[in-house]
């Protein structure tokens, strides 16, 4: 890149040609942000500040960059500078037009597997290059050939939109567009692919800025092995502390039921109101209230019951009994019977949670295993001293003791379970519609640290 820069910028001097001094130009910022780009990995502190001042960093020399260019081409339709013919620039820009896409590609895949914003960034500027070296190329050979002295200062000046929207969106560490070097039909794809991991690691992210482990360490995404290996079963995260330990994370969807969608509106109105009213908690105690799914009917007011619901619970908290226990709620129109759980968990706060019970025809232990055969073996054979799976439950359609429990009777179907540190359960149904996300760890221990995030 340096030779690559020393040598278009030459070129440019004895050719005067502003479009190859725009290309020389480019490839001195684009040397800049690479060493932008190597300051984040080496950074001491690894941290999100740096990582938000590098891609920041990398992102305002695209506007450099954008400046130099049009500073150039405005000299050259001004009459300051006249270009002459250049083979030695020429073949630099050929090269650079066939390199420079490849190279945009190559860092693009890296800044996924790194989940690095200024790689992203990095990989816009190489995309740039290349549009750069293909649009210097042609105001080069339409000069030599026709001594068109306007041709590569014009194409120049209208590349700054680009180069101006791929800096914007490099600043704000959105990863960078295809813009046209691969098929459409492709880059669809890829932004589909993109769509489907976002949630995923967006739930990593939110997971490790508040875990720590037992020694006080927090962790920080380092590692995307599910975006690197394609061919291979491979997790989703691999994060780091500040000593060096690896932290293997993987996650996975318990599956809903079928009708899950349509049952989700009421079963919040109805019970979601007990999670969140703090002042419900019994200390030292796990409550769980688990209405069988479709529970409640169409055609009632699904706040008024759910105030119904509320009533009970508060008045009917401290009467629960150890073990699981069947209620009827009362002054409902309709029959509601909801399963009690509960169990200690001395010194908290106490925790209140609600779940439905999957239908009969799909019992949870069976969807437990299905989840643990996909997920265990590809965790255990990340190499780290930590490894955690997180059970999202996205429909509430899961309660901790059966967690709990299914884990334990399948530890002899799964003697790769001794090699994973941690099971967590993720609660999502409020994620999408009010940003509420809670983690729970369940195994092995029980019921032990827990935090809510709102993102």
């Amino acid at each position: 890149m340096s030779v690559e820069a020393v040598v278009s910028l030459g070129a440019a001097w004895f050719a005067r040609s502003p479009a190859l001094l725009g290309f020389g130009g480019d490839s001195a910022v684009e040397l800049l942000s690479a060493a932008v780009v190597l300051w984040r990995f080496y950074s001491p502190s690894r941290g999100d500040r740096a990582e938000r001042q590098a891609a920041r960093t990398a992102g305002g020399l695209l506007f450099v960059l954008a400046a130099f260019v049009a500073i150039t081409s405005v000299l050259a339709l001004l009459g300051h500078v006249e270009a002459r013919s250049s083979p030695i620039g020429i073949v630099v820009l050929i090269l650079a037009t066939v390199v420079m896409p490849w190279l945009a590609k190559q860092k693009r895949q890296l800044s996924a597997a790194t989940a690095s914003a200024a790689l992203r960034a990095d990989a816009a500027e190489s995309t740039v290059c290349g549009y750069l070296a293909l649009i210097a190329l042609v105001g080069l050979a339409v000069n030599a050939i026709w001594a068109v002295r306007w041709a590569d200062p014009v194409a120049a000046l209208a590349l700054l939109p680009l180069i101006l929207r791929e800096g914007w969106e490099a600043t704000k560490g959105k990863p960078c567009c295809d813009m046209g070097w691969t098929d459409g039909s492709r880059m669809k794809n890829e932004q589909s692919q993109d769509e489907d991991v976002r949630d995923d690691i967006s739930m990593v992210r939110l997971f490790l800025s508040r875990y720590q482990d037992p020694a006080g360490n927090s962790y920080r995404l380092a590692e995307r092995p599910d975006v690197v290996e394609r061919n291979a079963p491979a997790i989703e995260a691999v994060a780091h502390d500040a000593h060096g330990h690896r932290l293997a994370v993987e996650h996975t969807l318990i599956q809903p039921f079928e009708g899950q969608k349509s049952d989700d509106l009421p079963f919040l109105k109805g019970f979601e109101r007990l999670r969140l009213d703090d002042s419900l908690r019994v200390p030292d105690r796990l409550i769980e209230v688990i209405p069988p799914a479709f529970a409640i009917p169409r055609g009632f007011d699904w706040d008024a019951v759910g105030q119904t619901v509320h009533d009970w619970f508060k008045g009917a908290r401290l009467t629960f009994g150890d073990g699981d226990s069947w209620h009827t709620i009362p002054n409902l129109p309709f029959k509601l019977e909801v399963l009690v759980q509960t169990m200690d968990i001395a010194g908290t706060e106490g925790v209140v949670s609600v779940s439905r019970l999957l239908p009969k025809d799909r019992p949870f232990r069976e969807v437990l295993r299905i989840a643990l055969a996909r997920k265990i073996p590809k965790l255990v054979a990340t190499p780290a001293e930590t490894r955690i799976l997180l059970l999202e439950d996205a429909s509430s359609a899961i309660g901790f003791r059966q967690v709990i429990e299914g884990i334990d009777v399948c530890r002899e179907e799964f003697p790769q379970l001794s090699d994973v540190t941690a099971i967590w359960v993720v609660k999502t149904i409020a994620w999408k519609t009010a940003g509420d996300v809670w983690f729970c760890h369940v195994w092995p221990g029980g019921v032990m640290e827990r935090f809510r995030i709102q993102s």
